[in-house]
This record gives C-alpha cells, structure tokens and sequence, in this order.
C-alpha cells in the first residue's frame, strides 16, 4: 500500500478481536519511507515522550529510508509500544534548536523503549562536517546522549557564535570573544544531558586550520 509518499513493500497485523473489551494488536511493517511525514507521525504516536516532544521541533524534512515500523498495542494501553529502525537514510531539514538547514547524507537508525541508537551517520551543518558518528541516547528519566566515534571538520567561524548563545560555554570561553578558521577531526567523545549541550563533556583530537581567535 502507500500514503502519502511512504510505501508498505510487507507487513502483517494481528488483531485480537475476541478476547478483550478493548482490541489489542501488533504488527510488523516494511516501509519505504519519505522521511517528510515522519516527524508529525512520531510527533502525534510518541506525543507524551521526549522524542515526541522533539520531532515537533523539525521543519521542512525531506528524503527517504527504508524502515521496519512495529506497533504493539497491550490491552488497557492508551497508546502503542513504538519500535523503529531505519537503514540508508538520507534527510535535510531544519530542528530548531540548531539555527541552520541539516543535510544527512548516510544514517542507520534505531528506536525502542526510549533508546536511540545512531550509526554510520555523514552529515553537514554550518559548514561543519560529520563522518561516520556513533552515538546512543537514552531518553529515559534524565535524558542522556553518548556519542563514541566520529570523524569531520569544525568551522569555527560559524560554530563559536553559536557556542557562545549558552551560558556554560560562553562562561569557560569568556576571554576569547571570537574564533574562526577550521578544525580537522580525527576521533571524537562526546557525553552529556541531551538537552544541556552547555553541560556536555567531550574530548576532541585533531588539528588547527589557520585557526584565529581574539
């Protein structure tokens, strides 16, 4: 079947229609998927989770991936469980909390019981690239990002103003009030709250690109 651009290639669904008050279900869906409709699905099925909560954030996504959607509704549940898993994603977009357009060239991308898991993600922003990040977020009680592995190269004319808008960094960096230049990345690690990029702990190796600072 298709709606609205996303494409069923298989599933089932299995629904208990004689054992309940209610109609438990569960199903297993084959999915390729444009990725524009994602964001208000998830948005309306996660809308009491944090990931919910985040997908209303994003505008103007487009692409597709081919994906896995499994729905399991328990009996006296509100809501389904919501699992998900993605493979050769290719996406842009705009998510507020980041001030410009996000282009992701590759991603394999899971979701289940509040986790997140990311891998093989290449991706730009503000002039800065990504290669081949590895990252977990945990979304349950105090939401909690991991990222272990990670490739690319930082412009600084663009990421230090945007560093600077949080008050943590805009503390430790006080003394310098501008930075440009480039800088190379070799590995990356990356720990923290999700939603407190201010208060994340990272080590980063690489080297300076006619990198300038005042």
């Amino acid at each position: 079947g298709m709606l609205k651009g996303t494409v069923t290639t298989k599933g089932h669904l299995f629904v208990d229609l004689l054992n309940y008050k209610d109609y438990p279900f569960n199903g297993t869906f084959d999915l390729d998927t444009d990725l524009s409709q994602v964001p208000p699905v998830l948005a309306k099925l996660l809308e009491n989770s944090l990931l919910g909560q985040e997908m209303g954030l994003v505008r103007s996504a487009s692409g597709r991936a081919d994906a896995v959607l499994t729905l399991e509704m328990k009996t006296g549940e509100a809501l389904p469980d919501v699992r998900v898993s993605a493979r050769n994603v290719v996406l842009e977009g705009r998510y507020d909390r980041i001030p410009d357009y996000i282009r992701i060239s590759s991603l394999d991308f899971s979701y289940a019981d509040d986790r997140i898991r990311l891998d093989r993600l290449s991706a730009e922003v503000m002039d800065s690239r990504l290669e081949g990040l590895e990252a977990d977020i945990d979304l349950e009680n105090e939401p909690l990002i991991r990222i272990g592995s990670a490739s690319g190269t930082v412009n600084l004319d663009r990421i230090f103003p945007w560093l600077l808008s949080f008050e943590r960094p805009r503390q430790i960096l006080s003394p310098v009030k501008s930075a440009g230049g480039q800088i190379d990345v070799s590995s990356l690690f990356l720990a923290g709250p999700v939603l407190e990029p201010e208060n994340w702990q990272f080590t980063l190796k690489g080297k300076a690109v006619q990198v300038n600072a005042s």
